[in-house]
């Protein structure tokens, strides 16, 4: 009890600080640069920056959560499952971030839960390996092997059911229902809101998990009867869980992302992603009502002109393989872009000349063409050496882009 009591203490602490620095000047100036930003259980924070024509576009750096674990020395694990541990690390994080980068990042009251890349395939079958170390991740053994397979799960109780008790959903109300009690008991349930964990991985992501890359690979060449009853099942089951979850009146009111690493060249040539993944692509984003979010970090730069198929995309995730230029000239006028360096190569790797270098190719090739706007996202950044030298690297790049594109 008396370990509860202290834990307790230190989270109220923690929201008193938190919404005293979301009151200061600096963090109203932060803000100030965003037309908002994505406040639902997804991966990490993603801002929507303005449309063109500020002094410098946004720039967000963002350390992965095993560097924060290094750096705050909690059990990754138990973050993920037990709301005292996840609902302290999270506030100390966000804070952190927040006072320790020159960056525009801002601090806002929403709690954003998130359950790691295996939570999708949870819901259909497949397993979340978790580690004291390390986020969760899906465990490799393939769930479907046959089109029975495929019926089987379409024709179980889980599927009737939206999978409102699978895999990690019970976890994750768990999680959900112990963060906003926590919130009460300290004080500040109605200055907070928490968010629930979305299903945010694309359906050749999932399909991917559920049946295996080789045979997903080979499908889409020999068998496309069975992989088009995948990827039916994959979007079909998506439709169902949003629609349980939050109603389908309420479907409208969270965000529409489709998080597609799996959809890269050369996984997948130009005909078989227009074959096989964007008519799927296209339907969920007709039932999300437009797509707040697309991502790969792969290599897209060939399927561009297929994804600006799809009718409505808020905001691109251009990934470090991409070509930013090309990105800029097909969706600068219809999509905000994020725009993500290659964070070996272009920030822990690279000298300031080369970094003035970077700043300077990014205000040509898509400052030009970006007219819905445009923000840098430092990310992918994990502690291979020791964290003083990692953190000193990062900022030396922060302070050099801030000095090349200006405050």
């Amino acid at each position: 009890m008396l370990q509860q009591s202290s834990a307790l203490d230190r989270i109220r602490r923690l929201l008193e600080r938190f919404l005293a620095r979301a009151e200061e000047e600096r963090n109203r100036e932060r803000r100030a640069r965003w037309e908002g930003w994505f406040a639902d259980g997804i991966d990490q924070w993603r801002g929507v920056p303005l449309d063109a024509g500020q002094r410098r576009p946004p720039m967000v750096i963002d350390l992965q959560m095993n560097a924060w674990r290094k750096l705050l020395g909690f059990d990754m694990e138990e973050y993920y499952q037990d709301p005292v541990v996840f609902l302290e690390n999270y506030l100390t994080i966000q804070l952190k971030r927040y006072e320790m980068f020159d960056d525009d990042y801002y601090l806002s009251p929403h709690i954003r839960l998130y359950m790691g890349a295996a939570f999708e395939i949870t819901l259909l079958g497949g397993k979340a390996i978790f580690s004291s170390e390390e986020d969760p991740w899906p465990d490799t053994k393939v769930v479907v092997e046959t089109v029975e397979d495929i019926e089987a799960i379409r024709e179980s109780k889980a599927f009737a059911a939206g999978f409102q008790d699978s895999g990690l959903m019970p976890m994750a109300r768990r999680m959900y229902d112990g963060v906003s009690q926590l919130l009460a008991a300290s004080g500040f349930g109605a200055e907070f809101q928490v968010r629930f964990p979305l299903w945010i991985r694309g359906p050749f992501g999932v399909a991917v998990y559920l049946a295996g890359f080789n045979q997903v690979l080979t499908a889409m060449m020999v068998d496309p009867d069975f992989m088009h009853r995948l990827m039916r099942l994959v979007t079909d089951a998506r439709k169902r869980w949003y629609e349980e979850t939050f109603g389908k009146d309420g479907v409208g009111s969270v965000g529409g992302y489709l998080f597609n690493d799996e959809v890269n060249c050369p996984c997948l040539s130009p005909a078989l992603y227009e074959e096989f993944v964007l008519p799927y692509e296209k339907e969920l984003c007709d039932f999300h009502r437009g797509l707040d979010y697309w991502h790969s970090c792969g290599n897209v730069t060939q399927l561009l002109p297929l994804i600006a198929q799809i009718p409505q995309i808020k905001m691109l995730h251009v990934g470090p393989w991409t070509d930013m230029g090309e990105a800029a000239r097909i969706f600068g006028q219809r999509s905000k872009l994020e725009i993500c360096p290659n964070p070996e190569k272009r920030i822990l790797q690279a000298s300031r000349q080369e970094t003035e270098a970077y700043a300077q190719q990014v205000k040509e090739t898509v400052g030009t063409d970006g007219d819905k706007g445009y923000y840098l996202r430092a990310s992918g950044l994990m502690f291979r050496d020791e964290p003083d030298e990692v953190l000193a690297k990062v900022k030396l790049w922060n302070r050099t882009m801030v000095d090349s594109l200006g405050r």
